[in-house]
């Protein structure tokens, strides 16, 4: 049986002439582009994981930590969540 992890360690495999295909390589997993946004994912250069989203599709994604700036290209996990709420108690007047 094959061991799936929680959270995958993603890298681009092209395809030619097809749409761009993820697999982590950690465990035996392949995604395409349209599931991988949104999902969590383990940054190649630090190590945290985080949500991907299109501009960290890399072909080996990164959070942002590249930039110097995690807020630039995409967020931790917390900072997604924390960034969700405020947005919404801001829309309701919280």
């Amino acid at each position: 049986m094959s061991r799936r992890c929680d959270v995958h360690k993603l890298k681009r495999v092209r395809k030619e002439g097809k749409q761009d295909i993820y697999k982590c390589q950690l465990c035996p997993a392949y995604y395409t582009e349209s599931i991988v946004v949104g999902h969590q994912t383990t940054c190649w250069k630090c190590g945290r994981s985080f949500i991907m989203n299109v501009n960290s599709m890399l072909h080996k994604p990164m959070c942002g930590c590249q930039l110097g700036s995690k807020s630039k290209v995409s967020t931790t996990v917390k900072d997604a969540k924390q960034t969700v709420i405020d947005a919404l108690l801001s829309k309701v007047g919280g």
